[in-house]
């Protein structure tokens, strides 16, 4: 007979997997969505400030919101994998951070149909990325964007949803271990 010692939990101490899941989507969207309304990277001249028609043409620093890096980091991604006047070239591996977004996207539908270890490996595959942009952010007009607010708060999101996946899946795997051993 099975008692809940509270709604974390089932009888025995052990957590729930899929409120382990929920909670994970739920606090791993939370802090991508501040992420994205925050200020997330610092750049210089030329580049887009406030709207996608204005622009500065002094030396100052400008701010870009989270959802305007979003919008357009594949644009950097690509253009550090390859350079239209010759062939590749040294690059930052933070500027293929971008591609954390797509991992942790495929991760949350891989974990849905319970696909867990590929899960788990694009979980932490889109931590490494975000951690590499912060450490060797990519360059802009000679220039290394400088990571803002709005980056840790995503990278943050990035490691919620590798240790959500991690644990709701070991918990599964726990399980499957103890009902094969009775």
């Amino acid at each position: 007979m099975k008692t809940t010692l509270g709604p974390l939990f089932q009888a025995g101490g052990k957590m729930r997997s899929g409120l382990i899941l929920r909670l994970t989507f739920v606090l791993s969207f939370t802090l991508f969505t501040v992420a994205c309304a925050t200020p997330a990277v610092e750049t210089r001249k030329g580049q887009p400030i406030g709207s996608l028609l204005e622009f500065s043409d002094r030396n100052d620093p400008v701010a870009l919101r989270g959802w305007y890096t979003l919008a357009w980091g594949w644009v950097v991604a690509f253009a550090e994998l390859s350079d239209a006047n010759g062939p590749l070239r040294p690059f930052s591996v933070g500027g293929l951070a971008w591609f954390a977004n797509p991992l942790v996207l495929t991760g949350s539908v891989l974990l849905r149909f319970r696909l867990s270890r590929a899960a788990v490996a694009c979980g932490w595959l889109a931590v490494g990325l975000g951690l590499a942009f912060l450490v060797s952010p990519p360059a802009e007009q000679g220039r290394p964007l400088v990571p803002l607010v709005g980056s840790y708060f995503w990278v943050g999101s990035l490691a919620v949803f590798a240790f959500g996946a991690l644990a709701s899946c070991s918990l599964r795997w726990q399980r499957s271990s103890m009902i094969g051993a009775q």
